[in-house]
């Protein structure tokens, strides 16, 4: 039971300490009771999602996606959706790598804060092989505001497609 006293207008603040709480759907209601003793009716529950796990990754796809024979780009795909606008923000997208090179771009996706987010090199990383992609931590965190810890995973989908490097003419007589 949390006990608080209205102002003037009759509203009043309630803070919840939700930390015995398990991660999950939170419901909360409310009733109040005035100085006469009278009780009003519960409230219309209020529900919020309780969230302190760290984001984790569930699978990368590397691409060249200009057909040069180097990875450009890499989609993460995470457990949870992430705040795009830590991952955008300047100096933390070079905390990212692709291949041991520091990513320099966020690429902004079609839906905002979702579970998955793709990164580029200005130059791309010879070979179209499957890269590692590393992040060190800084400032990405997920929409709870957990913070990405470190990791260095090797994609899982080499979406990176064979590409002709040279091709050797022979002439018959």
């Amino acid at each position: 039971a949390v006990t608080d006293i209205a102002d003037s207008s009759g509203d009043y603040d309630i803070t919840i300490d939700a930390s015995s709480l398990s991660d999950g759907s939170v419901t909360v209601t409310a009733k109040t009771t005035d100085e006469a003793g009278n009780v009003s009716p519960v409230s219309t529950p209020f529900s919020a999602t309780k969230d302190t796990a760290a984001p984790t990754v569930n699978s990368i796809t590397t691409k060249d996606t200009n057909h040069d024979g180097k990875v450009e780009t890499a989609l993460i795909v995470f457990s949870e959706p992430m705040l795009d606008s830590t991952i955008e923000s300047f100096p933390d997208i070079g905390k990212f790598t692709i291949g041991g090179e520091a990513v320099t771009t966020y690429i902004d996706t079609a839906t905002t804060n979702d579970n998955t987010v793709e990164i580029a090199l200005g130059v791309g990383v010879a070979g179209t092989d499957a890269k590692d992609v590393t992040y060190t931590p800084g400032i990405v965190t997920d929409l709870a505001g957990n913070p990405l810890g470190a990791f260095t995973d090797a994609s899982t989908i080499d979406g990176a497609g064979p590409v002709v490097m040279s091709i050797l003419t022979t002439s018959i007589n």
